[in-house]
């Protein structure tokens, strides 16, 4: 089993063991209202660390609070002073279970594996971790996709660079000319197009112009034609995805407040106002009209969330829509509406059939004293999801809003809504494709890039090649016709004689140190971006596929932070995830790049070795 397998089954596992942390929230009451007095600042002031932890975690708790990271790391930093009390850290888990950086921390200070283990189960039920996660997964895969099409098209160009420099040469009409001049013309022309203002990505499509139009084959010129499609497409319609992944964390607040609403814990003081403003200025977001609705839903102000859901948009998916009528029914249930509140329920039935609207509908037939229907569909309920039915049935409480279930929106419904365009995507996907095709140039001049390689597939394919023996570039002007194979007159003259002269066996000798340069070349180039030496022998895929594995590892290095050097586009991890972020990332990473290294200098090695072996 290799080892991209065990890392791919390993992600797996923790995703699979870490459900049940992430159901534990999963159904949230419609209806929690904050009760208690307030805090006395003057009397806590007196209290100690500890105490005054205590009673900010009681008050907290009496308005419905369930997590308190902050008050688990003034008790995490208390502990550190005191030399690191198991009780104040067992004290402060118990704060905040579900949050990893202060798992992370505990594991770090009691030195315990089975607590980093929980602080990685506790990473996906994180909507901060998550969104971060995904912001720097897209970045850094970005950045991978563009280095390996990058590195084919590099490869390729340096390969029919000598090969133009070889027909260039017969302009002045010399017998198997050097490639030296041709070569540096080309250099100084792909400058002098990076000098005019020209993007990298530009730069590059003129390079593959000139791989593709020396190719003979088609097929070796379709790597370096997919290579500049995906260059073309990076810069272009795919940078404005790109862009909105990378800004994600820039809803982090909007999406938070919807989090805490949507989830059942207690929303902030300026929760419901934060969601207002931005549904004010997105008044067709059916993500934001379903949350602000559960917002006064919580708060008790039915009729305006039964406005809000009554203006919903007909076009929703079939999940929102469910769960819209859902919330109508839970309105018209507390108001002692049974039969409008039972047509609600089956139009969320027949939108998304789950166990929590099942159950509901139970409860509506039970208010309106219809028994039988009452027992089919609790029966239906408990077939669909017993646990969440046993803790709905364990419920003391005799509230209608306690014991209604509103499930809360779909993951999906949370990611598209912070993919959608913004001020902060739109600068970002700008800035990005000028520094990609150029101050100067317009956005449309991406289409020039999958347009030269599609023009070079279709139309290249030049008439020089190289010799079969020394790999030197010749043409049918240099070609010996005494030779069935592609050979250069030095070489032809050696298979036919045995011997050259002295000015070709120098010649030979000139050739051979310069392969032994060039695979030395390849073997320090390949220390840096592993799949160089696969892709220049001609394993495009696979090389290709290193290339990207390796640059996105060194990507999230950079990305995370946790290198000692500092770079401007380094995303810090939320205070949620804290240190566990970096060490994570750094693990994943080294997971990526290690495994590469190590095999790629090995089959290097063994490939010098077989070339030196004597025949």
């Amino acid at each position: 089993m290799s080892w991209v397998i065990r890392f791919g089954l390993s992600i797996l596992l923790l995703i699979g063991l870490s459900s049940p942390v992430a159901a534990r929230g999963g159904h949230a009451s419609p209806l929690v209202i904050p009760v208690g007095p307030g805090p006395r600042p003057e009397q806590i002031a007196r209290l100690d660390t500890t105490q005054r932890v205590e009673r900010a975690h009681a008050e907290l708790k009496a308005r419905g609070y369930d997590e308190f990271p902050v008050l688990a790391w003034a008790l995490l930093e208390k502990a550190q002073q005191e030399g690191g009390s198991p009780e104040l850290i067992a004290r402060a888990l118990a704060l905040a279970p579900n949050t990893p950086s202060v798992r992370f921390e505990a594991a770090w200070a009691l030195h315990s594996p089975t607590e980093f283990v929980r602080a990685l189960l506790a990473f996906p039920a994180s909507l901060p971790a998550l969104l971060w996660l995904i912001t720097l997964l897209a970045a850094a895969a970005g950045v991978g996709a563009g280095v390996a099409a990058a590195a084919i098209v590099l490869v390729a160009a340096a390969r029919a660079l000598p090969l133009h420099a070889h027909r260039l040469g017969h302009l002045v009409h010399s017998q198997e000319p050097p490639v030296w001049p041709g070569v540096l013309l080309a250099l100084s022309l792909l400058a002098l197009l990076a000098r005019l203002g020209l993007g990298p990505v530009l730069v590059l499509a003129a390079a593959g112009a000139l791989a593709t139009a020396s190719m003979r084959f088609k097929a070796g010129s379709s790597g370096v034609t997919a290579s500049l499609v995906v260059l073309g497409l990076l810069a272009g319609p795919l940078m404005g995805q790109w862009s909105r992944l990378v800004t994600l964390t820039g809803h982090e607040r909007g999406l938070l407040a919807a989090w805490r609403i949507d989830r059942g814990s207690q929303p902030l003081p300026d929760d419901r106002q934060r969601l207002e403003q931005e549904f004010a200025a997105q008044p067709e977001d059916p993500f934001l009209r379903l949350a602000l609705a559960t917002a006064w839903l919580r708060e008790g102000g039915f009729t305006r969330a039964d406005r809000l859901l009554q203006d919903a948009p007909p076009d929703m998916s079939a999940s929102l829509t469910a769960r819209a009528a859902n919330l109508r029914g839970i309105i018209h249930l507390a108001r002692g509406r049974v039969e409008p509140a039972i047509t609600a329920f089956e139009k969320a039935r027949s939108a998304d059939e789950v166990a929590g609207i099942l159950y509901n509908l139970s409860q509506a037939h039970g208010r309106g004293l219809n028994l039988m229907s009452q027992a089919s569909y609790f029966k239906l309920a408990r077939q669909l999801d017993a646990d969440l039915i046993q803790e709905r049935t364990l419920d003391d409480s005799s509230s209608v809003h306690r014991y209604l279930i509103r499930s809360p929106l779909p993951w999906s419904s949370y990611l598209s809504h912070g993919l959608r365009q913004s001020a902060a995507a739109e600068e970002v996907a700008i800035e990005s494709r000028r520094w990609l095709l150029g101050a100067r140039v317009p956005g449309w001049a991406w289409l020039a890039v999958p347009s030269v390689g599609l023009l070079g597939f279709l139309f290249g394919g030049g008439h020089v090649r190289r010799c079969t023996h020394c790999s030197r570039p010749i043409c049918l002007h240099c070609w010996s016709m005494g030779s069935n194979r592609p050979s250069c007159g030095r070489c032809a003259q050696l298979a036919a004689t045995g011997r050259l002269s002295d000015a070709e066996q120098a010649g030979l000798e000139r050739e051979l140190a310069r392969q032994r340069r060039l695979a030395r070349l390849l073997a320090a180039v390949s220390l840096l971006l592993p799949g160089i030496f696969r892709i220049h022998d001609g394993r495009v895929k696979r090389g290709a596929f290193r290339a990207f594995v390796a640059a996105t590892g060194v990507a999230l290095l950079f990305l995370s932070d946790a290198l000692p050097i500092t770079v401007a586009f380094a995303i810090p991890a939320p205070f949620e995830v804290g240190g566990l972020g970096v060490t994570v990332l750094v693990i994943a990473a080294l997971m990526l790049i290690a495994p590469l290294y190590t095999r790629g200098v090995l089959e290097w090695a063994r490939d010098r070795a077989a070339e030196r072996k004597p025949a």
